[in-house]
């Protein structure tokens, strides 16, 4: 039976880099080591905790603080009639005054006594030599409740013996005005004033639980893929289970980042979900940055643009709190950076002073410092604020883009009440990152593999029979804000 041979397509050409489309099936792509995250690597608070080893273990999911405020306060004057504050008199005379309800207890009780002098200032007062400002000294306190009235006596009353003009309120001292309180005077064999109490004020601190999943059906691992020679951290597998692993990490500790930021602590009691062993449970919900700053920081808007003038009333503010000459971190979204930079660029240069921002300048994370006012602000953009598909979106109008914050950079004793969770002294920054550990158990960031029946190496024997497995992270946290007093919420007008 005849047939006809396959005819060869053997030439006696040389093969040349015009021949390569006839064999492009021996030329397969070259795969990189590793897998490239096209979500970036924006830097942010919880890397930022955790770089700077703000973090301990906990032995219950709450937190209690104890936080003791100073004594120094001022007073606000209130109306005593006629829309004034403090009435003009004659010279040597004496003073009467109200304070302005909020300057009062539940119990009615203030904080000025018998025997407190208070300083007016010298524009008020006829005659001052360079501008010195005068001493009242409290004689007696009549009434009950907000409608106390206060009378006071000119320290300096006789010019004859001192040299000085006699105190004489020349100009009414308006409604609202904040006086400050100074020293007191007593006469020998005298008795001692009403005892002043400050309240020290507790706070709780709860954690959140965070879950991440991801799943793959069997069979998928086994597809050769351009994926093969990409290496999973951890050497639990190659290929696709590696780029699952990858994005469900990322997505979780994208979770708790926002908590850190956002987080609302749980007090809805219809918020439930149902456990394993079908009983209704709490959804368990840390609080964050911002609500703390919101609630309990001092705040401070700027027009359009910062300008570096904005740092001197930010430094007041401090200075009001206690808070000298230090470091203070500066947090910004990307448009108060840029603003910031801008404005003030004569005065930003590289900074990588103490051993938190030498750690996060050798991993390129650099900082930008402003020296004004005895104090280091030191700067960074973080990446949530201004992230457009998240804070950074149209629908919140910048606010995030342009807000700012300040921390000042230090270590706080504080005071813990629940005494079973922690052992001894400890001391916090005034931003850390709890999580429970405690009894074997450390929930920080658990990360576990189960398998089904796909028998993935590394994921252990089936634990089920379908043909799936999956990878789980489990976290409990909870941010820990101390002396959020001292810190600063800095938002451009609306």
């Amino acid at each position: 039976m005849a047939y006809t041979p396959y005819t060869s397509n053997s030439s006696s050409n040389a093969l040349t880099e015009k021949e390569l489309s006839l064999y492009s099936y021996e030329l397969p792509p070259q795969v990189l080591q590793g897998i490239v995250k096209g979500w970036g690597a924006g830097f942010d608070l919880y890397d930022f905790l955790n770089i700077a080893g703000s973090r301990f273990g906990l032995k219950g999911r709450s937190l209690r603080t104890f936080e003791i405020y100073p004594f120094e306060k001022l007073i606000t004057l209130a109306d005593v009639g006629s829309g004034v504050g403090i009435a003009t008199n004659s010279s040597g005379a004496d003073i009467t005054f109200k304070l302005d309800s909020g300057d009062y207890d539940s119990n009615g009780n203030a904080v000025l006594r018998v025997s407190d002098h208070i300083l007016v200032p010298s524009a008020y007062i006829s005659g001052s030599v360079n501008g010195m400002d005068y001493e009242y000294r409290i004689n007696s306190i009549t009434g009950s409740g907000a409608a106390k009235v206060y009378t006071a006596s000119p320290l300096l009353a006789n010019s004859s013996t001192t040299g000085f003009t006699a105190a004489q309120i020349t100009v009414a001292v308006p409604i609202g005005t904040k006086l400050a309180i100074t020293t007191d005077s007593h006469g020998l064999g005298t008795d001692v004033p009403k005892g002043l109490t400050s309240h020290s004020l507790y706070y709780d601190f709860l954690t959140g639980t965070h879950k991440s999943t991801f799943q793959i059906s069997g069979g998928m691992q086994s597809q050769e893929s351009y994926l093969e020679n990409v290496p999973l951290r951890g050497g639990k597998g190659t290929g696709r289970v590696n780029l699952l692993a990858i994005q469900h990490q990322f997505d979780h500790n994208r979770k708790i980042n926002y908590s850190m930021w956002t987080g609302q602590e749980n007090d809805n009691s219809a918020l439930t979900v149902t456990n394993f062993n079908g009983e209704t449970v709490k959804a368990n919900a840390t609080r964050g940055l911002l609500p703390w700053l919101y609630k309990r920081a001092g705040q401070y808007q700027y027009q359009d643009k910062f300008e570096i003038f904005d740092l001197d009333e930010i430094a007041q503010y401090h200075l009001s709190q206690g808070v000298l000459a230090q470091e203070v971190m500066i947090g910004c979204g990307d448009l108060a950076y840029t603003s910031i930079e801008n404005s003030n660029y004569s005065f930003i240069k590289e900074y990588g002073h103490d051993n938190v921002m030498t750690k996060m300048d050798e991993i390129g994370l650099n900082f930008r410092v402003i020296k004004k006012n005895n104090f280091n602000y030191v700067m960074k953009q973080f990446w949530t604020l201004s992230n457009p598909n998240g804070l950074g979106s149209a629908a919140y109008a910048n606010k995030y883009r342009n807000m700012m914050f300040t921390i000042p950079m230090g270590e706080n004793k504080v005071t813990i009440a629940n005494g079973p969770l922690m052992d001894g002294e400890v001391k916090l920054g005034n931003l850390m990152l709890g999580y429970p550990d405690h009894g074997g158990e450390n929930r920080e960031y658990q990360i576990e593999y189960f398998n089904g029946m796909t028998g993935l190496d590394g994921f252990g024997k089936p634990v089920w029979t379908a043909d799936w497995a999956e990878g789980v992270i489990q976290s409990e946290h909870m941010l820990i804000a101390t002396k959020v007093n001292q810190m600063m919420l800095i938002q451009q007008a609306q």
